[in-house]
């Protein structure tokens, strides 16, 4: 898979930060896009990461281990017309930590729609590309 400068620098510090929640048996929840032909956010970006395609895949670095929960969306937010919300609230999660590539649209996006669903949020600088 062909990733960018800015996606590859973000990679090490996931890690770490996936690490130390694993040790800790706290709830792991990676969002991936998964585009279908008529998403609204398309006209914008252009196609990319369409479903079923490897760009919308889980990197082998980031791989989703036994127990952990992979949630695809269809735009910005992967807390909007997603189960996310409902998964966090069933494993009794009340503070969410963000990663994410871009902190002007995607993560911002899903930090908003948690925040209105009532979660305590984190963000990493080190974990964000923009």
């Amino acid at each position: 898979m062909c990733l960018g400068p800015q996606v590859r620098k973000l990679i090490p510090f996931t890690i770490s930060v996936l690490d130390e929640f694993r040790k800790k048996k706290d709830v792991i929840v990676s969002i991936s896009d998964a585009h279908q032909s008529e998403d609204r956010e398309l006209k914008i970006q252009g196609k990319h990461s369409m479903r079923d395609s490897w760009g919308g895949q889980i990197i082998d670095e980031l791989a989703i281990l036994p127990g952990e929960y992979q949630i695809t969306k269809r735009c910005y937010s992967g807390a909007f017309s997603t189960p996310m919300a409902d998964v966090l609230k069933r494993n009794y999660v009340g503070e969410v930590h963000l990663l994410g590539l871009y902190t002007s649209v995607d993560v911002m996006e899903t930090a908003a729609a948690l925040f209105y669903h009532g979660f305590d949020l984190v963000t990493y600088k080190k974990g964000i590309a923009d």
